[in-house]
C-alpha cells in the first residue's frame, strides 16, 4: 500500500497561482479519504494540484498503480518526478485517469509505461521513466474547463511489487 490516507504524508496542494494563475484548489483528509477540491480557473493558468513526497526506489519493482477513487466527470492525471530533466528543469510523467461518474467509488489502474513525460503541460523528448528515481507522486487537474472539481481518493497501491 502506497497510501491509505489514515495519516498525513505530507501531501500537498500547488495551483497555478505559482505562475500568475487564479485557480483555487486544496486538500484535506477526511475519513480516511484525501479529498482534492476546488476551482479551476483557465485564465492566466489552468491547473490545480496535490503531490507528496515518496522515497526513491518506492517504485523500483511496480508496474502500475491502482487507485480507488471517486470522481466529478472531469479528467484528472496521475504525476510522477523523479530525476528526469529537460533543459534544466525537472520532468513530470503523467498519465490520464479514465473519467469516473460522479459518487460512485472505482478501481482505476494505471501502468507505469503509459506514463508520458512533459514540462508546463507539454510533452518533451526525454526517455522513459526511470522508476527507482521517483521522489513525488500526484494528482492534478488542467482538463481546460472552468469551474468547481471534487475528486477523493481512498487508496493508492501499487501492482507488481
Amino acid at each position: 500500500m502506497l497510501d491509505d490516507f489514515e495519516e498525513d504524508r505530507g501531501w500537498q496542494t500547488v495551483n497555478d497561482n505559482v505562475m500568475g494563475g487564479r485557480s483555487l484548489g486544496q486538500m484535506s483528509l477526511q475519513d480516511g479519504h484525501l479529498v482534492f477540491e476546488g476551482t479551476l480557473n483557465t485564465n492566466g493558468g489552468g491547473f490545480a494540484s496535490v503531490r507528496r513526497p515518496i522515497a526513491p526506489g518506492s517504485l523500483s519493482d511496480a508496474r502500475g498503480l491502482f487507485i480507488h477513487a471517486k470522481g466529478d466527470g472531469r479528467g484528472y492525471r496521475l504525476t510522477l518526478r523523479g530525476d528526469q530533466q529537460f533543459r534544466g528543469r525537472t520532468v513530470t510523467y503523467q498519465a490520464d485517469f479514465p473519467v469516473m461518474a460522479t459518487d460512485q467509488w472505482v478501481d482505476v489502474r494505471i501502468d507505469f509505461d503509459r506514463l508520458s513525460p512533459s514540462l508546463f503541460g507539454q510533452r518533451v523528448p526525454v526517455g522513459p521513466l526511470d522508476l527507482g528515481s521517483v521522489w513525488s507522486i500526484g494528482v492534478i487537474i488542467a482538463d481546460g474547463v472552468d469551474g468547481p472539481f471534487k475528486l477523493q481518493i481512498d487508496s493508492l497501491q501499487l501492482e507488481g511489487e
